[in-house]
């Protein structure tokens, strides 16, 4: 964003002669429209960055507290994938199993497309080999219906940021074709 930033100012200090010129001409007005809407994404992406995405990536890093019986939702599910010395988890029918001691589940992966942590019923059905497979694993208790939850304010405002750059996107699009219109 940088370096966008930078060649955007050179270029307009080539371009723009006057002050009158960037504002009375509908070439001065489209690009300080396009320069608003530039700024207003370099903000979202700062305050993405230095405030949303630690808040995120912390809620990756905490510890899972498993419930005790082994009865998981799948939200709780996904922090047993096998990383990092967690549990390597996986649902399949309803059913939970430890994949954990498995030599074909290191790091939480099975063959390299299938990641602990995850419901495998579907993935099961284009498996080279059958249900019996898993029967052999442990199982250590079921798969609990999920509650609607409300996401938190931090992702929430995460899509909402997301959506609003890709609106400014297009634009930034219609400004370039009022431009060659012109």
């Amino acid at each position: 964003m940088a370096v966008m930033g930078i060649t955007g100012i050179v270029l307009t200090y080539f371009r723009v002669t006057s002050w009158d010129m960037l504002l009375h001409t509908r070439f001065g007005v489209l690009l300080m429209i396009k320069i608003g809407l530039y700024l207003v994404m370099v903000c979202t992406a700062a305050y993405v960055v230095l405030f949303i995405g630690p808040k995120l990536k912390a809620k990756r890093r905490e510890p899972a507290t498993l419930p005790q019986g082994g009865d998981l939702t799948i939200d709780e599910l996904a922090s047993c994938d096998g990383k990092e010395g967690r549990p390597a988890w996986f649902a399949y029918q309803g059913k939970l199993y430890d994949a954990t001691a498995s030599r074909l589940w290191k790091q939480g992966v099975h063959m390299g497309r299938h990641n602990a942590g995850e419901d495998l019923t579907e993935a099961l059905k284009l498996a080279p080999h059958g249900s019996e497979k898993v029967a052999i694993m442990p199982a250590v208790g079921a798969l609990v219906a999920q509650t609607d939850r409300k996401a938190p304010l931090h992702e929430r405002v995460f899509f909402f940021m997301a959506y609003m750059n890709l609106s400014i996107v297009f634009l930034v699009v219609l400004i370039l074709a009022l431009w060659r219109w012109a």
